[in-house]
């Protein structure tokens, strides 16, 4: 976050915000623009059954977050 203006993760989603220390970052540094839901992390071949997608970080970002669901997670 210290090089990019757009960062994407994909990562089991509550890790987006299970820290209130990360939550603090974020809002220092931009928020979440998009988060696209793809499935748990067991169908995607991660050893966790938690929810898994991509969450798209902008430098700077205040505005709403979108949600999106990939077609096969459906």
């Amino acid at each position: 976050m210290s090089i990019a203006q757009n960062i994407v993760y994909l990562i089991p989603l509550n890790k987006t915000f299970n820290s209130g220390k990360f939550l603090l970052e974020l809002n220092e540094w931009g928020l979440p623009k998009h988060m696209r839901y793809y499935g748990t992390g067991s169908e995607l071949g991660f050893p966790t059954g938690f929810a898994a997608g991509a969450v798209h970080f902008q430098k700077g970002w205040r505005g709403a977050m979108g949600l999106s669901f990939c077609e096969h997670a459906t």
